[in-house]
This record gives C-alpha cells, sequence and structure tokens, in this order.
C-alpha cells in the first residue's frame, strides 16, 4: 500500500500512467513469472526443506536470498561491486554458518 500511494504522488494521481507499464508484454511476463511461479516455487522448497531440516536451520537460509538478490544486481543490472557489498555477504555466510553449526 505504501509503495503504491508513493508511485501515485509521483506520476500525480494519474492512474493511466501509473498502469502504462502494465501494456508492455515483456513487463507483464515478468510480474507473473516472479509472482508465481518464484513465490510458488519459493514456499514448496521452504516446505520440503521444513521436512528434512530443523526450522532454525531453515530460517537462517532464507538469509541467502539477500546474497542472490545482491550478487544478481551486481551480474545482471551492473551494480558496482563494493567492499560494503563483500563485508555485508560475509557477515551474512558467517551468520549462516554460525546458526547451523
Amino acid at each position: 500500500i505504501g509503495f503504491t500511494i508513493s508511485a501515485l504522488k509521483d506520476v500525480g494521481g494519474n492512474i493511466s500512467v501509473y498502469l502504462a507499464p502494465m501494456m508492455v508484454p515483456s513487463f507483464l511476463l515478468s510480474v507473473v513469472t516472479l509472482g508465481l511461479f518464484c513465490s510458488i516455487g519459493a514456499n514448496l522448497l521452504v516446505n520440503y526443506a521444513v521436512g528434512r531440516m530443523s526450522v532454525v536451520k531453515v530460517s537462517s537460509f532464507g538469509a541467502i536470498t539477500t546474497l542472490c538478490s545482491m550478487f544478481s544486481g551486481v551480474i545482471f543490472l551492473g551494480e558496482p561491486m563494493t567492499l560494503s557489498l563483500l563485508a555485508g555477504a560475509s557477515l551474512i555466510l558467517l551468520g549462516i554458518y554460525q546458526v547451523t553449526k
């Protein structure tokens, strides 16, 4: 709700400008893919993992999604690989290691 209100403010309350990306097939395909397939697939995999591992271990691996997002930005969007990015990734991996140990 917050992001929608902010986006509507940015376009001056013009709903047609706000909904214009929905007319672009590649955008719509991306939204459907991420919204349906990725979410459903991720939830099925989490349920499977909980059946095989403790919930604490499974939840600690949820932090890996942050790493995937960071490195996907670097690889696919050309975002800069900074020292703070590497430090944050290292801390996440260290935390996962400590929890699973």
